[in-house]
């Protein structure tokens, strides 16, 4: 079965910002072009095989319906109904993917130490 691929407006704003980033952090107009290219063609394996990403599971253990690729330290979410996929972000995984994701759950951790102070 083909499935078809949609790109969320955060994911095509996340590829502007990523674009962005590279080339005036690191001045180079080729890396920037090679990284979001190379989301965007890593997203082209969903559709032939749509649940190749790993599950994201949110605290407690329960299925967010979400799904994950890495490329090159960028992880791509997405997920799937019926016979779409819909990529919804693409952020560092230098970046709390999940706080991404899922900004209305709280975490527990750092932050709640941080808090107590």
């Amino acid at each position: 079965m083909q499935y078809r691929v949609e790109y969320s407006p955060e994911f095509l704003r996340d590829l502007d910002e990523i674009w962005v980033y590279i080339y005036q952090e690191y001045q180079n107009p080729d890396a920037a072009e090679r990284i979001t290219n190379g989301i965007v063609d890593t997203t082209e394996i969903l559709l032939t095989f749509p649940y190749s990403g790993r599950v994201v599971y949110l605290p407690g253990g329960m299925d967010s319906g979400y799904r994950i690729l890495v490329f090159e330290g960028y992880v791509i979410s997405y997920r799937v109904f019926q016979d779409v996929v819909q990529v919804t972000r693409a952020v560092s995984s230098l970046q709390d993917y999940m706080r991404v994701l899922f900004p209305w759950i709280r975490r527990s951790g750092k932050d709640d130490d941080d808090q107590s102070s």
